[in-house]
């Protein structure tokens, strides 16, 4: 197995908020994911049709 990257501050605050508001961690971590894959992409190229 490869080793886990490391999460930024905002991934960190957003894990914080998430937790506080009573999310479960499998849903956290799909919050994370998805924050991940979104994070460098226009928006433009989020909704092509």
């Amino acid at each position: 197995m490869g080793r886990a990257s490391t999460l930024s501050l905002h991934e960190r605050g957003q894990i914080k908020v998430l937790s506080t508001a009573g999310y479960t961690v499998k849903q956290i971590a799909d919050v994370v994911r998805l924050l991940r894959v979104f994070k460098n992409k226009p928006i433009n190229s989020l909704f092509r049709i």
